[in-house]
């Protein structure tokens, strides 16, 4: 077998290729509900080199994903190598200092909310070079959400997230984050679909204490909780889509997340300037980020977090989280 070529790519051409992708995937998702695709796309089939229940969506559409890196500018990119959620699996993946780059995807990162149509859903990849200097090992990330809207953040430095909203070709702003910055005023959000992380996230007393607080601060308000979580509402919570109007303003995982299911979001989060804690209140700085990445599918290397609009906030989260462990 021959060695894979460790062949470089500009950053700039890998947002190009990952927005074609990432664009060319929610466009296809949105059409196989719409259209004669439907009845194929919410069907269910259990992997053999998982044992778990996805929908052929997540399927067709990581194939897509791969088709269309491979051919994407006369083929430019076919040496980039594509780990899917949907193919990890149980195998032993250890990407350290492997030569090349390559792209992490979750085609359909919802499929539950996918196939009852709640909007929360999204398709995400994120592109590294292993060999790259630490810090630089990740090159850029992308995450569509149903509308269309596309998020771009890279590793050049000092530069902004990049947005394009319902297909438009021209680059916009980010709308801005909330200013919040007490926890009893904030909208919360953690990942409670399936009852497992529910309830160990519910076993947490912070809930109770939050309560207790609200209730003697009589004109504060009661703080909102969502148990809808992950990189969607990452893209919303530094999105915020009106100036008077509330956001998301926290989005914490107690359980832990593998990297499709946090890093891309949470590398276009911090770009965008959210401040992004452990568990025991330390920065998971991009660093980190890169190590969950090297080693995608192990459970050492899932991510517990805690991301917020300001650091005021995720830093009295830990500190609510520490005051009632």
């Amino acid at each position: 077998m021959l060695e894979k070529k460790d062949k470089r790519f500009h950053t700039e051409d890998l947002c190009d290729l990952g927005a074609h992708c990432i664009g060319n995937a929610i466009k296809t998702l949105n059409k196989g509900l719409r259209h004669n695709m439907r009845e194929r796309y919410l069907s269910h089939v259990t992997l053999e080199n998982t044992a778990k229940s996805s929908l052929l969506a997540d399927l067709d559409v990581e194939k897509d994903f791969e088709v269309e890196i491979q051919n994407f500018q006369k083929s430019r990119f076919k040496q980039i190598e594509l780990y899917g959620e949907e193919c990890l699996g149980s195998r032993n993946i250890d990407l350290t200092d492997a030569p090349g780059t390559y792209v992490l995807v979750d085609a359909l990162d919802g499929s539950d909310l996918y196939e009852r149509e709640i909007h929360n859903w999204c398709s995400a990849a994120i592109f590294f070079t292993p060999k790259n200097p630490i810090g630089k090992r990740i090159r850029a990330a992308i995450v569509g959400i149903p509308d269309e809207t596309i998020y771009i953040a890279s590793d050049i430095e000092n530069s902004e997230v990049m947005v394009t909203r319902r297909n438009k070709d021209d680059i916009q702003n980010l709308r801005g984050m909330s200013e919040v910055n007490q926890l009893s005023n904030a909208s919360i959000c953690f990942y409670g679909q399936k009852v497992g992380n529910l309830l160990s996230t519910l076993k947490s007393p912070i809930w109770e204490s939050l309560l207790n607080t609200s209730a003697t601060k009589k004109k504060q308000l009661v703080p909102r909780i969502y148990n809808l979580a992950g990189i969607p509402m990452l893209m919303k919570l530094i999105d915020k889509p009106s100036t008077h109007g509330s956001g998301i303003d926290v989005v914490i995982d107690l359980v832990g997340q593998h990297a499709h299911d946090v890093v891309p979001g949470a590398f276009i989060a911090k770009k965008a300037g959210a401040t992004m804690l452990n568990l025991n209140g330390a920065e998971i700085t991009f660093e980190k980020l890169e190590e969950s990445m090297l080693k995608p599918n192990t459970d050492a290397h899932k991510l517990k977090y805690v991301i917020a609009s300001t650091k005021e906030l995720a830093e009295e989260t830990i500190d609510w989280l520490k005051k009632v462990a």
